[in-house]
C-alpha cells in the first residue's frame, strides 16, 4: 500500500479482533470507547484510500459487456479511485437486482469485481405493450444505450425496472410526449413485464374489415362497436381484433370467417391526453351457413322428447355458433339437475363446404352420478338450526339433484329464516362422486 497503508492494516487487524472477541464473547480487553474510536479511524483512513489500478477486471458476469457494467458503476478503466467510490460503484449494481452478490478487491495493479448473476428464473422479458410510436424492436436498442445493463429482460426485484421506466418517459418527452409509464406482471403472449403508458391514454381508434361482403356489414358494426375505444396493446388488441371478429362472424353463422389483421395505424392525438390508433384487417371466407339437420340422442334419464325441446335448432336456420353453444348448455343442465354435475354432449358435424350447409347430431354424455356425502350449516341462529333439524329430512346418500335443492328452498321459506336466504355450497370427491353440503344463510337485500 501506498502511504498510510501500513496504519490501516494496523487498524484493520485490531478493529477485526475486536469485531472476532465481541462475536465469540471473549473477555473484551480494550475500552469501548477506545474500541470507538479506533474503528472511528479505520473507517475515515480506509474510505480516504486511493487506488489509481491500471486495470479493472470483471468477473462472473459474462452475460453483460465489461463495458456496460463499468458505465453503471460509473467507474473509468486507469483512472484513480477511492474506497468510498469503489463502495458506490458496487451498491448501485446491487440496486439493479441482477445480481445475488458483488464483490471487489484492490491492490495498485487491479481492481477486480466480483458478480453473481441472479438465476435466469428471477427474470422476465420486457414487453413494450402501447408504445406506438417505435417498433417494438427498436425499443430495446434506444433504452439500452440510456440503461447499459437492460438487455431486454428485467429482474423481479430491483431498481433497474425503474431505470427502463424513466428511460421510455425520456425518449417519449423527446418526441414532445409528458406521459406516465407503469410496469407490471403479464402473461398475454406470455410471461413477461409489461411496459405500459398509463398516460396519456392510447385506445383503439377506427376498426376497418377490408374484403368482407355486403350480407357481413352488421358483423362489421359489431366488431367496431366491440373494439372501437378500449385500451390499446400490442399483443392483446390483435389478438382481440382476430378472435372477437371471428367468434362475431361465427356467432351469426359464417363457420368458414378468418381474420388477417394488418399493421396499426400511426398514432393520431384525440384531445390533450388521449391518443387514437386505427386498426385493420381482412377478411376471408365470409360465407353464410345453414342448418342441414339438427339430432340429438337420447341418453336417460331424459326423454327424447324433452331433449328435442331443449335443442331449438330446426334445419334451415342460420347456422349460429351461437345458439348451438346455448343448446349444449341447456342439455347439460337439465343432467345435472338430475344429479349428474359433469354432464357434457358430444357433437358430430357434418359439414357441406361447397353448399355452405352443416348437420349436427348432439349425443349427451352424463357422466357420473353425484350423491350427498353430508350436509351441515354454518351461521345459522339457534332458531334456525332448529328448525333445519326439525324440517329438514334427506336420506342418506341422497342423490344431489333438483330434489334435494327443493328441499332447501322449503327450508328457506320457513319463518326462522325470514329475511335471509339459504346458500349450498359444495365440496366435490370426485374419487367418490360424493358432495359435502353446506348451507350458509345470506341476508336478503333489502327491497
Amino acid at each position: 500500500m501506498k502511504g498510510g497503508g501500513t496504519f490501516a492494516a494496523l487498524l484493520l487487524f485490531a478493529a477485526r479482533q475486536y469485531h472476532q472477541r465481541k462475536r465469540t464473547h471473549y473477555p473484551m480487553r480494550l475500552n469501548r470507547f477506545r474500541c470507538s474510536l479506533l474503528l472511528v479511524a479505520l473507517s475515515a483512513t480506509l474510505h480516504a484510500q486511493s487506488y489509481t489500478p491500471k486495470e479493472i477486471r470483471i468477473e462472473g458476469a459474462k452475460t453483460y459487456a465489461p463495458a456496460d457494467i463499468l458505465a453503471t458503476a460509473g467507474l473509468k478503466q486507469g483512472a484513480a479511485v477511492s474506497v468510498k467510490e469503489i463502495e458506490a460503484a458496487m451498491q448501485r449494481l446491487a440496486d439493479t437486482g441482477l445480481f445475488s452478490d458483488a464483490r471487489y478487491a484492490a491492490n495498485s495493479q487491479t481492481l477486480t469485481l466480483t458478480l453473481t448473476p441472479i438465476d435466469g428464473k428471477q427474470t422476465l422479458p420486457a414487453r413494450y405493450a402501447n408504445f406506438v410510436w417505435w417498433r417494438t424492436e427498436e425499443l430495446t436498442p434506444l433504452v439500452h444505450a440510456r440503461v447499459p445493463l437492460f438487455n431486454g429482460t428485467l429482474p423481479l426485484n430491483g431498481g433497474l425496472t425503474d431505470s427502463v421506466k424513466q428511460a421510455l418517459v425520456a425518449l417519449l418527452a423527446e418526441k414532445g410526449i409528458t406521459a406516465s409509464v407503469d410496469a407490471m406482471s403479464s402473461r398475454v403472449g406470455g410471461p413477461a413485464t409489461a411496459l405500459t403508458i398509463s398516460s396519456p391514454e392510447i385506445k383503439v381508434g377506427e376498426v376497418r374489415l377490408d374484403g368482407a361482403s355486403a350480407a357481413g356489414a352488421a358483423e362489421i358494426a359489431k366488431v367496431r362497436a366491440k373494439l372501437s375505444g378500449e385500451d390499446f396493446d400490442e399483443v392483446s388488441t390483435r389478438a382481440a381484433l382476430i378472435n372477437e371478429s371471428e367468434q362475431i362472424y361465427r356467432d351469426d353463422g359464417y363457420l368458414d370467417i378468418a381474420i388477417d389483421p394488418g399493421p396499426h395505424s400511426a398514432p393520431r392525438a384525440d384531445g390533450p391526453s388521449r391518443f387514437l390508433i386505427d386498426l385493420s384487417a381482412t377478411v376471408r371466407g365470409d360465407e353464410l351457413y345453414h342448418v342441414a339437420s339438427a339430432e340429438i340422442h337420447a341418453v336417460p334419464p331424459v326423454s327424447s322428447g324433452d331433449l328435442q325441446k331443449l335443442l331449438q335448432i330446426k334445419a334451415g336456420d342460420p347456422a349460429s355458433a351461437y345458439e348451438l353453444r346455448t343448446a349444449e348448455a341447456r342439455v347439460t343442465s337439465v343432467y345435472r339437475t338430475h344429479g349428474y354435475l359433469h354432464a357434457d354432449v358430444h357433437l358430430d358435424a357434418a359439414k357441406d363446404q361447397a353448399a355452405h350447409r352443416i348437420g349436427y347430431t348432439l349425443t349427451p354424455v352424463p357422466g357420473d352420478l353425484y350423491h350427498v356425502a353430508s350436509v351441515q350449516t354454518s351461521g345459522f341462529t339457534p332458531d334456525q338450526q332448529a328448525e333445519f333439524e326439525r324440517t329438514f329430512r334427506v336420506e342418506t346418500n341422497a342423490i344431489f339433484d333438483s330434489n334435494f335443492l327443493m328441499h332447501i328452498g322449503m327450508l328457506n321459506q320457513q319463518r326462522a329464516f325470514g329475511g335471509t336466504r339459504i346458500q349450498p355450497r359444495i365440496a366435490e370427491d370426485r374419487n367418490q362422486h360424493t358432495v359435502a353440503v353446506t348451507l350458509i344463510t345470506v341476508h336478503a337485500p333489502a327491497h
